[in-house]
């Protein structure tokens, strides 16, 4: 069949895909694309032919719907682009629309502002709240009930007018519902009476002005007061003043219900001035005078809460702004927070959120969301409430203030586990992470603060990874703001948990910028940096690399800092940097093994902790173990002994066992005393002693034995060591064993070990299936039995001879090798000698000669022979042609 790509054998694939191809190219020119495709085909199939063409198929329809896939990705990401489009025009509408409103008013309050000018030139200010001066005297300027207007047509009229007149030196008592009229009372001496009889005057005038029937007489005075609060230099709630401000707050809170909405606003500006003065005097240490009420008392009495919940519904925007800014100024306290949540104050703002296209108050409810967010109860109610995922549809916003104020309140909200959960599950990260390049170092801030709290949850910590987030808090390392750095160290730190990201950090360079900040003024920022190097010097590679780059060295400088969590964290990176041995070398080399020495009895547990472990990893070293003895650490050691703390007593006997195995080291324990600390250790309680408390003070005896085997006896030691066989772990029966195996090489070592009950303890060991032991313990009864016939005859009355003789059988050389050794010794006694041989011993060690593949072996057991031929009934056992016949 001719084909536009040639001719293609209908023989070469016999299958269903050979008719498809055939179809595709009897389409002709009609079907362009299928004829293209078919080319296509055929071309692939060429190029590969020991392959199918079913096979070439399903390879093409893997490559497409990779294809697709990332297509699909593209209308994502420009569909995006053009939803946001769409919003930012959204929102620029209503912008151009407040801005209109705005100018209305504006020209209106131009107006106003005109007539109020011309009415001073009649040298009368009508709504002045100063009535009353300073002098002591009491005089003002009237109030009218009636417009100026009414007054200027009414001036010929006096009689009437006098009558609508307030005379200066009577004012009207203010009238506030269920709160009786009180005068300022008497300031307690020392106090100026002359200051707060004025400020009272000022606040009583505004509960007046409240009662006036004319809103635009009742903003004035409102607008006029709210300045007066303002510029209130301290705080108001003096003894003299108190009880006026309460029943200020009072009428301010009675009349806002029933106020027109740009009256509710001045009146919340006046009490979120009225609540600022209220903290400054909490601050100040300040308290209310006995009997009277608290500022929290006064809104709980008037139900403000559930009423400012129902003005985050007004449809005025001023009125919500001013709601939230006084709902955060309110709620300093843990249980308002709380109880303005229980309420239903969360939800209210969480649509506000949701719905509002006003920037302004976008910014004084996110304010508020992340006030109250401080509170665990009120996170989960923002999370429930969807405020979480208002929230991060917020971050794509452009507006500084909104931008930040997000962060901040993901700051908050992600310190609940449940919220990190919720924050990635509404693709939350991936936003906050986009954030992190926002040209504000004050955004930027606050948006890695917010990832820092997000990377503590594990499943966070992979898909910051995948989202490349690594990258970016890498990048922010080089930030000049300090804050900036401080946060992205701190996500770094939880991030590098994960052992990719681990690696990831270094692949990506993220070491050096680290190591950069450990220099850094700031605490925080070097804390947070030592951190993460701790955290990232548990991958092999990256140890290797801090070295390279020169981190050692800073980071031994910071075990002096002063803040103990800095310490921590340098002792932590350098204890695992020390698992290197190149590390060990130059930690040497830097003096670090010095200053671990000279910091062991001066620094807090947990920097203590990790100082004694890393001297144990470095101790593995010989020329380490040199050190250790010149800069007096024995000394030192021995002191930590005494620490209450476990692990920091383990790890400073491990230190003592690797060195003890240095001839030098060992002589110098000696002349510290260490034998006698050794034994008074093993001496206490046993739940103060953990398995490798034990394990490790045995080892420490064990090899100092082998120094001074007599020390040992007097100040105790076999005695301890004895107790130990019988232990329920075996490194530690092997050690205080091994320590017997040394000591019994001293005559009179035997003697004592039989005395104490040493010998029955080690037979008990004899059934153990640890090989280590076993060698051990078959050791000293082959020291115990040489030339030291009680022993010998104790060990037969013990029935341990069959139990010997079994370790020939035995599949590990040691033990065979010291079980034949002792019964050796034991064959020196008639007895034994003639019940070695009942026992089959004779048979055992003469198959050992025979067939046993080492040459060690052999001999030892050529050797006991020996010793066994010289009763006629063994030798009589023994083979004719064998060399003990």
């Amino acid at each position: 069949m001719e084909t536009p790509g040639g001719e293609y054998p209908e023989n070469a694939h016999p299958d269903i895909a050979y008719q498809l191809w055939k179809i595709l190219h009897q389409a002709g020119e009609e079907m362009d694309p299928m004829v293209k495709f078919a080319v296509d085909l055929k071309s692939e199939v060429e190029k590969r032919p020991s392959l199918s063409l079913r096979e070439h198929l399903t390879d093409k329809l893997s490559n497409l719907k990779k294809d697709e896939k990332e297509l699909l990705g593209q209308i994502e990401v420009k569909s995006y682009a053009r939803e946001k489009l769409a919003t930012e025009m959204k929102k620029l509408d209503a912008t151009l629309k407040q801005l209109d409103e705005k100018k209305k008013v504006l020209r209106a309050h131009q107006k106003y502002t005109d007539n109020c000018l011309k009415d001073l030139t009649r040298k009368e200010s009508v709504l002045k709240l100063d009535i009353i001066q300073t002098t002591g005297t009491a005089s003002a300027g009237a109030a009218d009930e009636g417009s100026q207007q009414q007054r200027f047509q009414q001036q010929h009229q006096s009689q009437q007018q006098m009558q609508q007149n307030i005379h200066p030196e009577n004012p009207p008592p203010p009238v506030v519902d269920a709160i009786p009229h009180q005068r300022a009372s008497t300031s307690p001496v020392g106090y100026d009476t002359a200051a707060p009889q004025s400020d009272a005057r000022r606040i009583d005038a505004v509960i007046w002005h409240l009662q006036n029937v004319r809103d635009q007489e009742v903003q004035r005075c409102l607008s006029d007061f709210e300045t007066y609060c303002a510029s209130v230099d301290e705080a108001p709630w003096e003894p003299g003043t108190y009880t006026h401000w309460v029943r200020c707050t009072h009428g301010l809170l009675q009349h806002l219900g029933g106020a027109l909405p740009y009256l509710q606003a001045h009146i919340l500006r006046c009490l979120i001035e009225i609540v600022k003065r209220w903290n400054n005097n909490t601050q100040c240490g300040r308290g209310k005078p006995d009997g009277e009420p608290s500022i929290i008392d006064v809104f709980s009495q008037n139900k403000a809460l559930e009423h400012f919940v129902k003005l985050l519904h007004s449809v005025n925007i001023e009125v919500k702004a001013d709601v939230a800014v006084l709902v955060t100024t309110l709620t300093t306290d843990l249980a308002l927070k709380d109880a303005f949540g229980h309420v239903g104050g969360i939800h209210a703002l969480v649509a506000i959120l949701k719905q509002s296209n006003s920037e302004f108050v976008l910014e004084k409810a996110l304010t508020c969301v992340w006030h109250l967010a401080m509170s665990d109860t009120n996170k989960t109610a923002i999370r429930e409430a969807g405020g979480l995922v208002a929230i991060v549809d917020l971050l794509h916003t452009e507006n500084d203030v909104i931008l930040e104020n997000a962060t901040i309140a993901l700051g908050y909200l992600t310190r609940d586990d449940s919220n990190k959960v919720a924050i990635r599950k509404c693709n939350g990260l991936e936003k906050l992470i986009a954030t992190l390049y926002y040209p504000s170092e004050s955004i930027q801030s606050k948006a890695a603060g917010a990832l820092w709290n997000c990377a503590s949850n594990t499943e966070n910590k992979v898909v910051i990874r995948q989202l490349g987030s690594i990258a970016a808090l890498i990048d922010l390392l080089s930030s000049r703001n300090e804050s900036v750095q401080e946060n992205a160290a701190g996500g770094l730190w939880n991030c590098a948990v994960d052992t990719e990201n681990k690696r990831l950090v270094r692949e990506l360079g993220g070491l050096q910028p680290l190591i950069q900040l450990l220099s850094s003024p700031v605490e925080s920022v070097v804390e947070n940096a030592s951190g993460t190097l701790w955290n990232c010097a548990a991958v092999g590679e990256n140890r290797i690399a801090i070295r390279k780059l020169g981190g050692l060295d800073p980071l031994l400088k910071l075990l002096l800092a002063h803040n103990e969590n800095i310490q921590e964290n340098a002792a932590g990176a350098i204890r695992n940097c020390a698992i290197n041995d190149q590390n060990k070398i130059a930690l040497k080399e830097l003096r670090g093994l010095h200053l671990f020495i000279d910091l062991l009895d001066r620094t807090k547990y947990s920097v203590l902790e990790k100082l004694t472990s890393t001297l144990w990893i470095c101790s593995i070293n010989n020329d380490n173990k040199h050190v250790i003895r010149e800069c007096n650490g024995f000394t030192k050691l021995l002191k930590v002994l005494d620490h209450e703390n476990f692990s920091i007593k383990e790890k400073a006997l491990g230190i003592l066992r690797n060195c003890s195995t240095l001839a030098e080291n060992r002589q110098a324990l000696i002349k510290c005393n260490a034998i006698t600390k050794l034994v008074e250790i093993l001496n206490g309680p046993p739940e103060k002693l953990t398995s490798g408390m034990r394990e490790y003070a045995a080892a420490t005896l064990w090899h100092v034995a082998r120094d001074d085997k007599v020390t040992a006896r007097n100040a105790g030691a076999i005695q301890v060591l004895t107790k130990l066989l019988s232990d329920k772990t075996d490194s530690v029966v092997e050690n205080a064993a091994g320590s017997l195996l040394s000591l019994t090489l001293n005559t009179d070592n035997r003697d004592h070990v039989r005395e104490i009950g040493g010998i029955e303890a080690l037979v008990r060991c004899l059934t153990s299936g640890n090989y280590f032991i076993l060698e051990n313990v078959a050791g000293a009864l082959k020291n115990c039995t040489s030339n030291n016939e009680k022993n010998q005859n104790l060990l037969r009355e013990l029935q341990a001879i069959p139990r010997i003789i079994s370790l020939l059988k035995c599949g590990n050389e040691n033990v065979v090798r010291e079980a034949a050794l002792c019964l050796k010794n034991l064959a020196q006694n008639d007895e034994n000698n003639e019940l070695i041989g009942k026992c089959q011993g004779v048979s055992e060690l003469v198959h050992l000669v025979e067939t046993s593949q080492s040459e060690s072996i052999r001999k030892v057991a050529t050797f006991s022979l020996s010793t066994l031929s010289k009763n006629p009934g063994n030798k009589a056992l023994i083979p004719p042609n064998h060399p003990n016949y």
